[in-house]
């Protein structure tokens, strides 16, 4: 692992949020089983992980060819990015995000605190309703509950898969869930039409502006919507592929559910 201790905070906070940065959503329960998976005795591989990640940190430090002003102590101090995202090397664990994960985790006290920061802020996560409730309840067992706590606190961006046989049901604990991420920018709800979040890897899906009546009645019942980017994406899965029968499906059974949530909200 290159040496970035010394740097002014500034700087080495950037170089560290340049290498978490990953707008491909990270499959959350994935992330939970392999952290799950990593025992104690697995800590041979440890200097292999910290090659990987290291190799990207030393990139970002200073090894490519843009150059980024970044003000540090009431200077401009010029650090150099890579204009395009570095590879992940190739090793046993291929999950990026786990990879991430545990260079964070080994690091010194500065490293895991910046580390696991930008890990969850820099990040977008898809995360079903029953996985985003654990987390903000602190009692996923794979993560210490200081850890939950600071992944509630920091996700920016977050996508919920919804399946299209179930939107109905699937859709009333949303504004509970979103509610609970208090830095959240950006919301993607993806509606799909298999089981589970496997279908969704393959990220092939038809991003539409949410509708302006959906985002009133999520609005009613509390979700934040000044701050957020909230968008509905179709996957491939689904078996509505019409834009417009979806629209149909949501005026039928979600706003009127939505709506009776927020009355019942109101009433206390």
């Amino acid at each position: 692992m290159p040496n970035l201790q010394g740097l002014p905070q500034e700087i080495f906070k950037t170089v560290i949020e340049h290498v978490m940065e990953q707008h491909e959503p990270v499959d959350f329960d994935s992330f939970l089983l392999g952290v799950g998976q990593i025992s104690a005795d697995d800590r041979q591989t440890a200097s292999e992980v910290l090659r990987g990640t290291g190799k990207r940190l030393e990139l970002a430090a200073g090894l490519s060819a843009e150059w980024t002003s970044v003000q540090s102590r009431g200077k401009t101090a010029w650090l150099k990015l890579p204009s395009q995202r570095v590879p992940t090397p190739s090793w046993r664990y291929k999950d990026r995000a786990l990879q991430d994960w545990r260079a964070a985790s080994m690091q010194s006290r500065q490293f895991r605190a910046m580390g696991k920061i930008a890990f969850f802020e820099m990040k977008s996560f898809l995360i079903t309703a029953e996985t985003a409730k654990l987390l903000q309840r602190s009692i996923i067992k794979q993560l210490s509950r200081r850890d939950q706590k600071m992944a509630t606190e920091r996700m920016r961006s977050i996508a919920f898969p919804i399946g299209a046989d179930v939107i109905h049901i699937a859709c009333l604990p949303l504004p509970s869930r979103i509610k609970g991420f208090p830095s959240l920018s950006r919301v993607c709800f993806v509606i799909h039409g298999q089981k589970g979040n496997s279908c969704l890897k393959e990220w092939e899906a038809i991003c539409r502006e949410t509708p302006g009546q959906f985002k009133d009645v999520i609005s009613q019942c509390g979700v934040p919507i000044s701050r957020l980017k909230i968008s509905i994406q179709i996957h491939r899965t689904a078996e509505v592929n019409r834009w417009e029968a979806m629209e149909g499906i949501l005026s039928r059974k979600v706003y009127p559910l939505l709506r009776t949530r927020a009355k019942l909200l109101s009433l206390g």
